[in-house]
């Protein structure tokens, strides 16, 4: 799209580099439900620092401002400011978001819970047992995948609303990153995660947003638009350090 190119050179924004177009990759299905930018850390374009004559040259783009990131902040994650922002990034990262509540109501015998969302999200419900049982490396998915991608969201939108910048940001996304491929070795296993976490949060009044992820889901591996950042990386040849949580499913919770 021509505006958008305009506005990469506005911006002065290149292609991104291979680790952070690894660190974007991650969030790619995600980022395709709501029509973000894949290559850059901004997820919508930005007014804030454009002249008269910039903006009208990307007005097509409706570009917002760090204010509207900061409502947006408040209204959809309860964050207030830098420090509500941070507390709530390096608190997920230990603890998780869902994945605690989802392992309880797996293991402690709640089926209609994991009936519900079998019939919502089309995953047989033998797979959504699965995610609470630990795999060959002793590792259970949970809502991991939920849950991580929460926090790359809302650490991009921090750096659009003002609140961190990108040094600050990149070493928790690149923690992020480091663990959804070590946790889910291909995007289908991420979206399909993703599609559960949403059904357990939203509920059965949520079926219908839902079920309109479930059809984007399908169209975003389908289609071309996340492979403009490449395939899906692969885990730190070294491994990652697993928080007891992640590590053990919440088995000493």
């Amino acid at each position: 799209m021509r505006a958008q190119r305009a506005y990469y050179d506005v911006r002065g924004l290149g292609a991104p580099d291979d680790e952070l177009r690894r660190v974007l990759r991650v969030a790619a299905p995600w980022v395709h439900r709501f029509g973000g930018w894949p290559l850059t850390l901004e997820v919508f374009p930005l007014a804030d620092g454009l002249t008269p004559r910039q903006r009208r040259a990307v007005a097509i783009l409706s570009p917002g401002t760090a204010e509207d990131h900061r409502n947006d902040l408040a209204a959809s994650w309860g964050v207030a400011h830098r420090t509500d922002l941070l507390t709530q990034i390096d608190e997920g990262l230990a603890t998780g978001v869902h994945s605690a509540a989802f392992a309880a109501a797996g293991r402690f015998g709640e089926p209609a819970i994991l009936e519900q969302i079998a019939a919502t999200t089309d995953v047989p419900l033998d797979d959504l047992v699965d995610l609470v049982n630990p795999r060959a490396d002793g590792v259970p998915q949970l809502l991991w995948g939920w849950d991580l991608i929460r926090l790359h969201t809302i650490l991009r939108s921090g750096v659009s609303a003002g609140y961190v910048d990108p040094a600050t940001a990149l070493p928790r996304l690149h923690r992020i990153a480091d663990l959804v491929t070590t946790l889910f070795p291909t995007e289908e296993s991420l979206v399909r995660n993703l599609l559960v976490g949403h059904a357990f949060w939203a509920g059965l009044e949520g079926r219908a947003e839902t079920r309109s992820r479930v059809a984007l889901a399908q169209e975003d591996l389908a289609g071309e638009w996340p492979r403009t950042l490449g395939p899906w990386p692969a885990p730190p040849a070294g491994g990652v350090e697993l928080v007891p949580p992640m590590a053990d499913g919440f088995a000493t919770a």
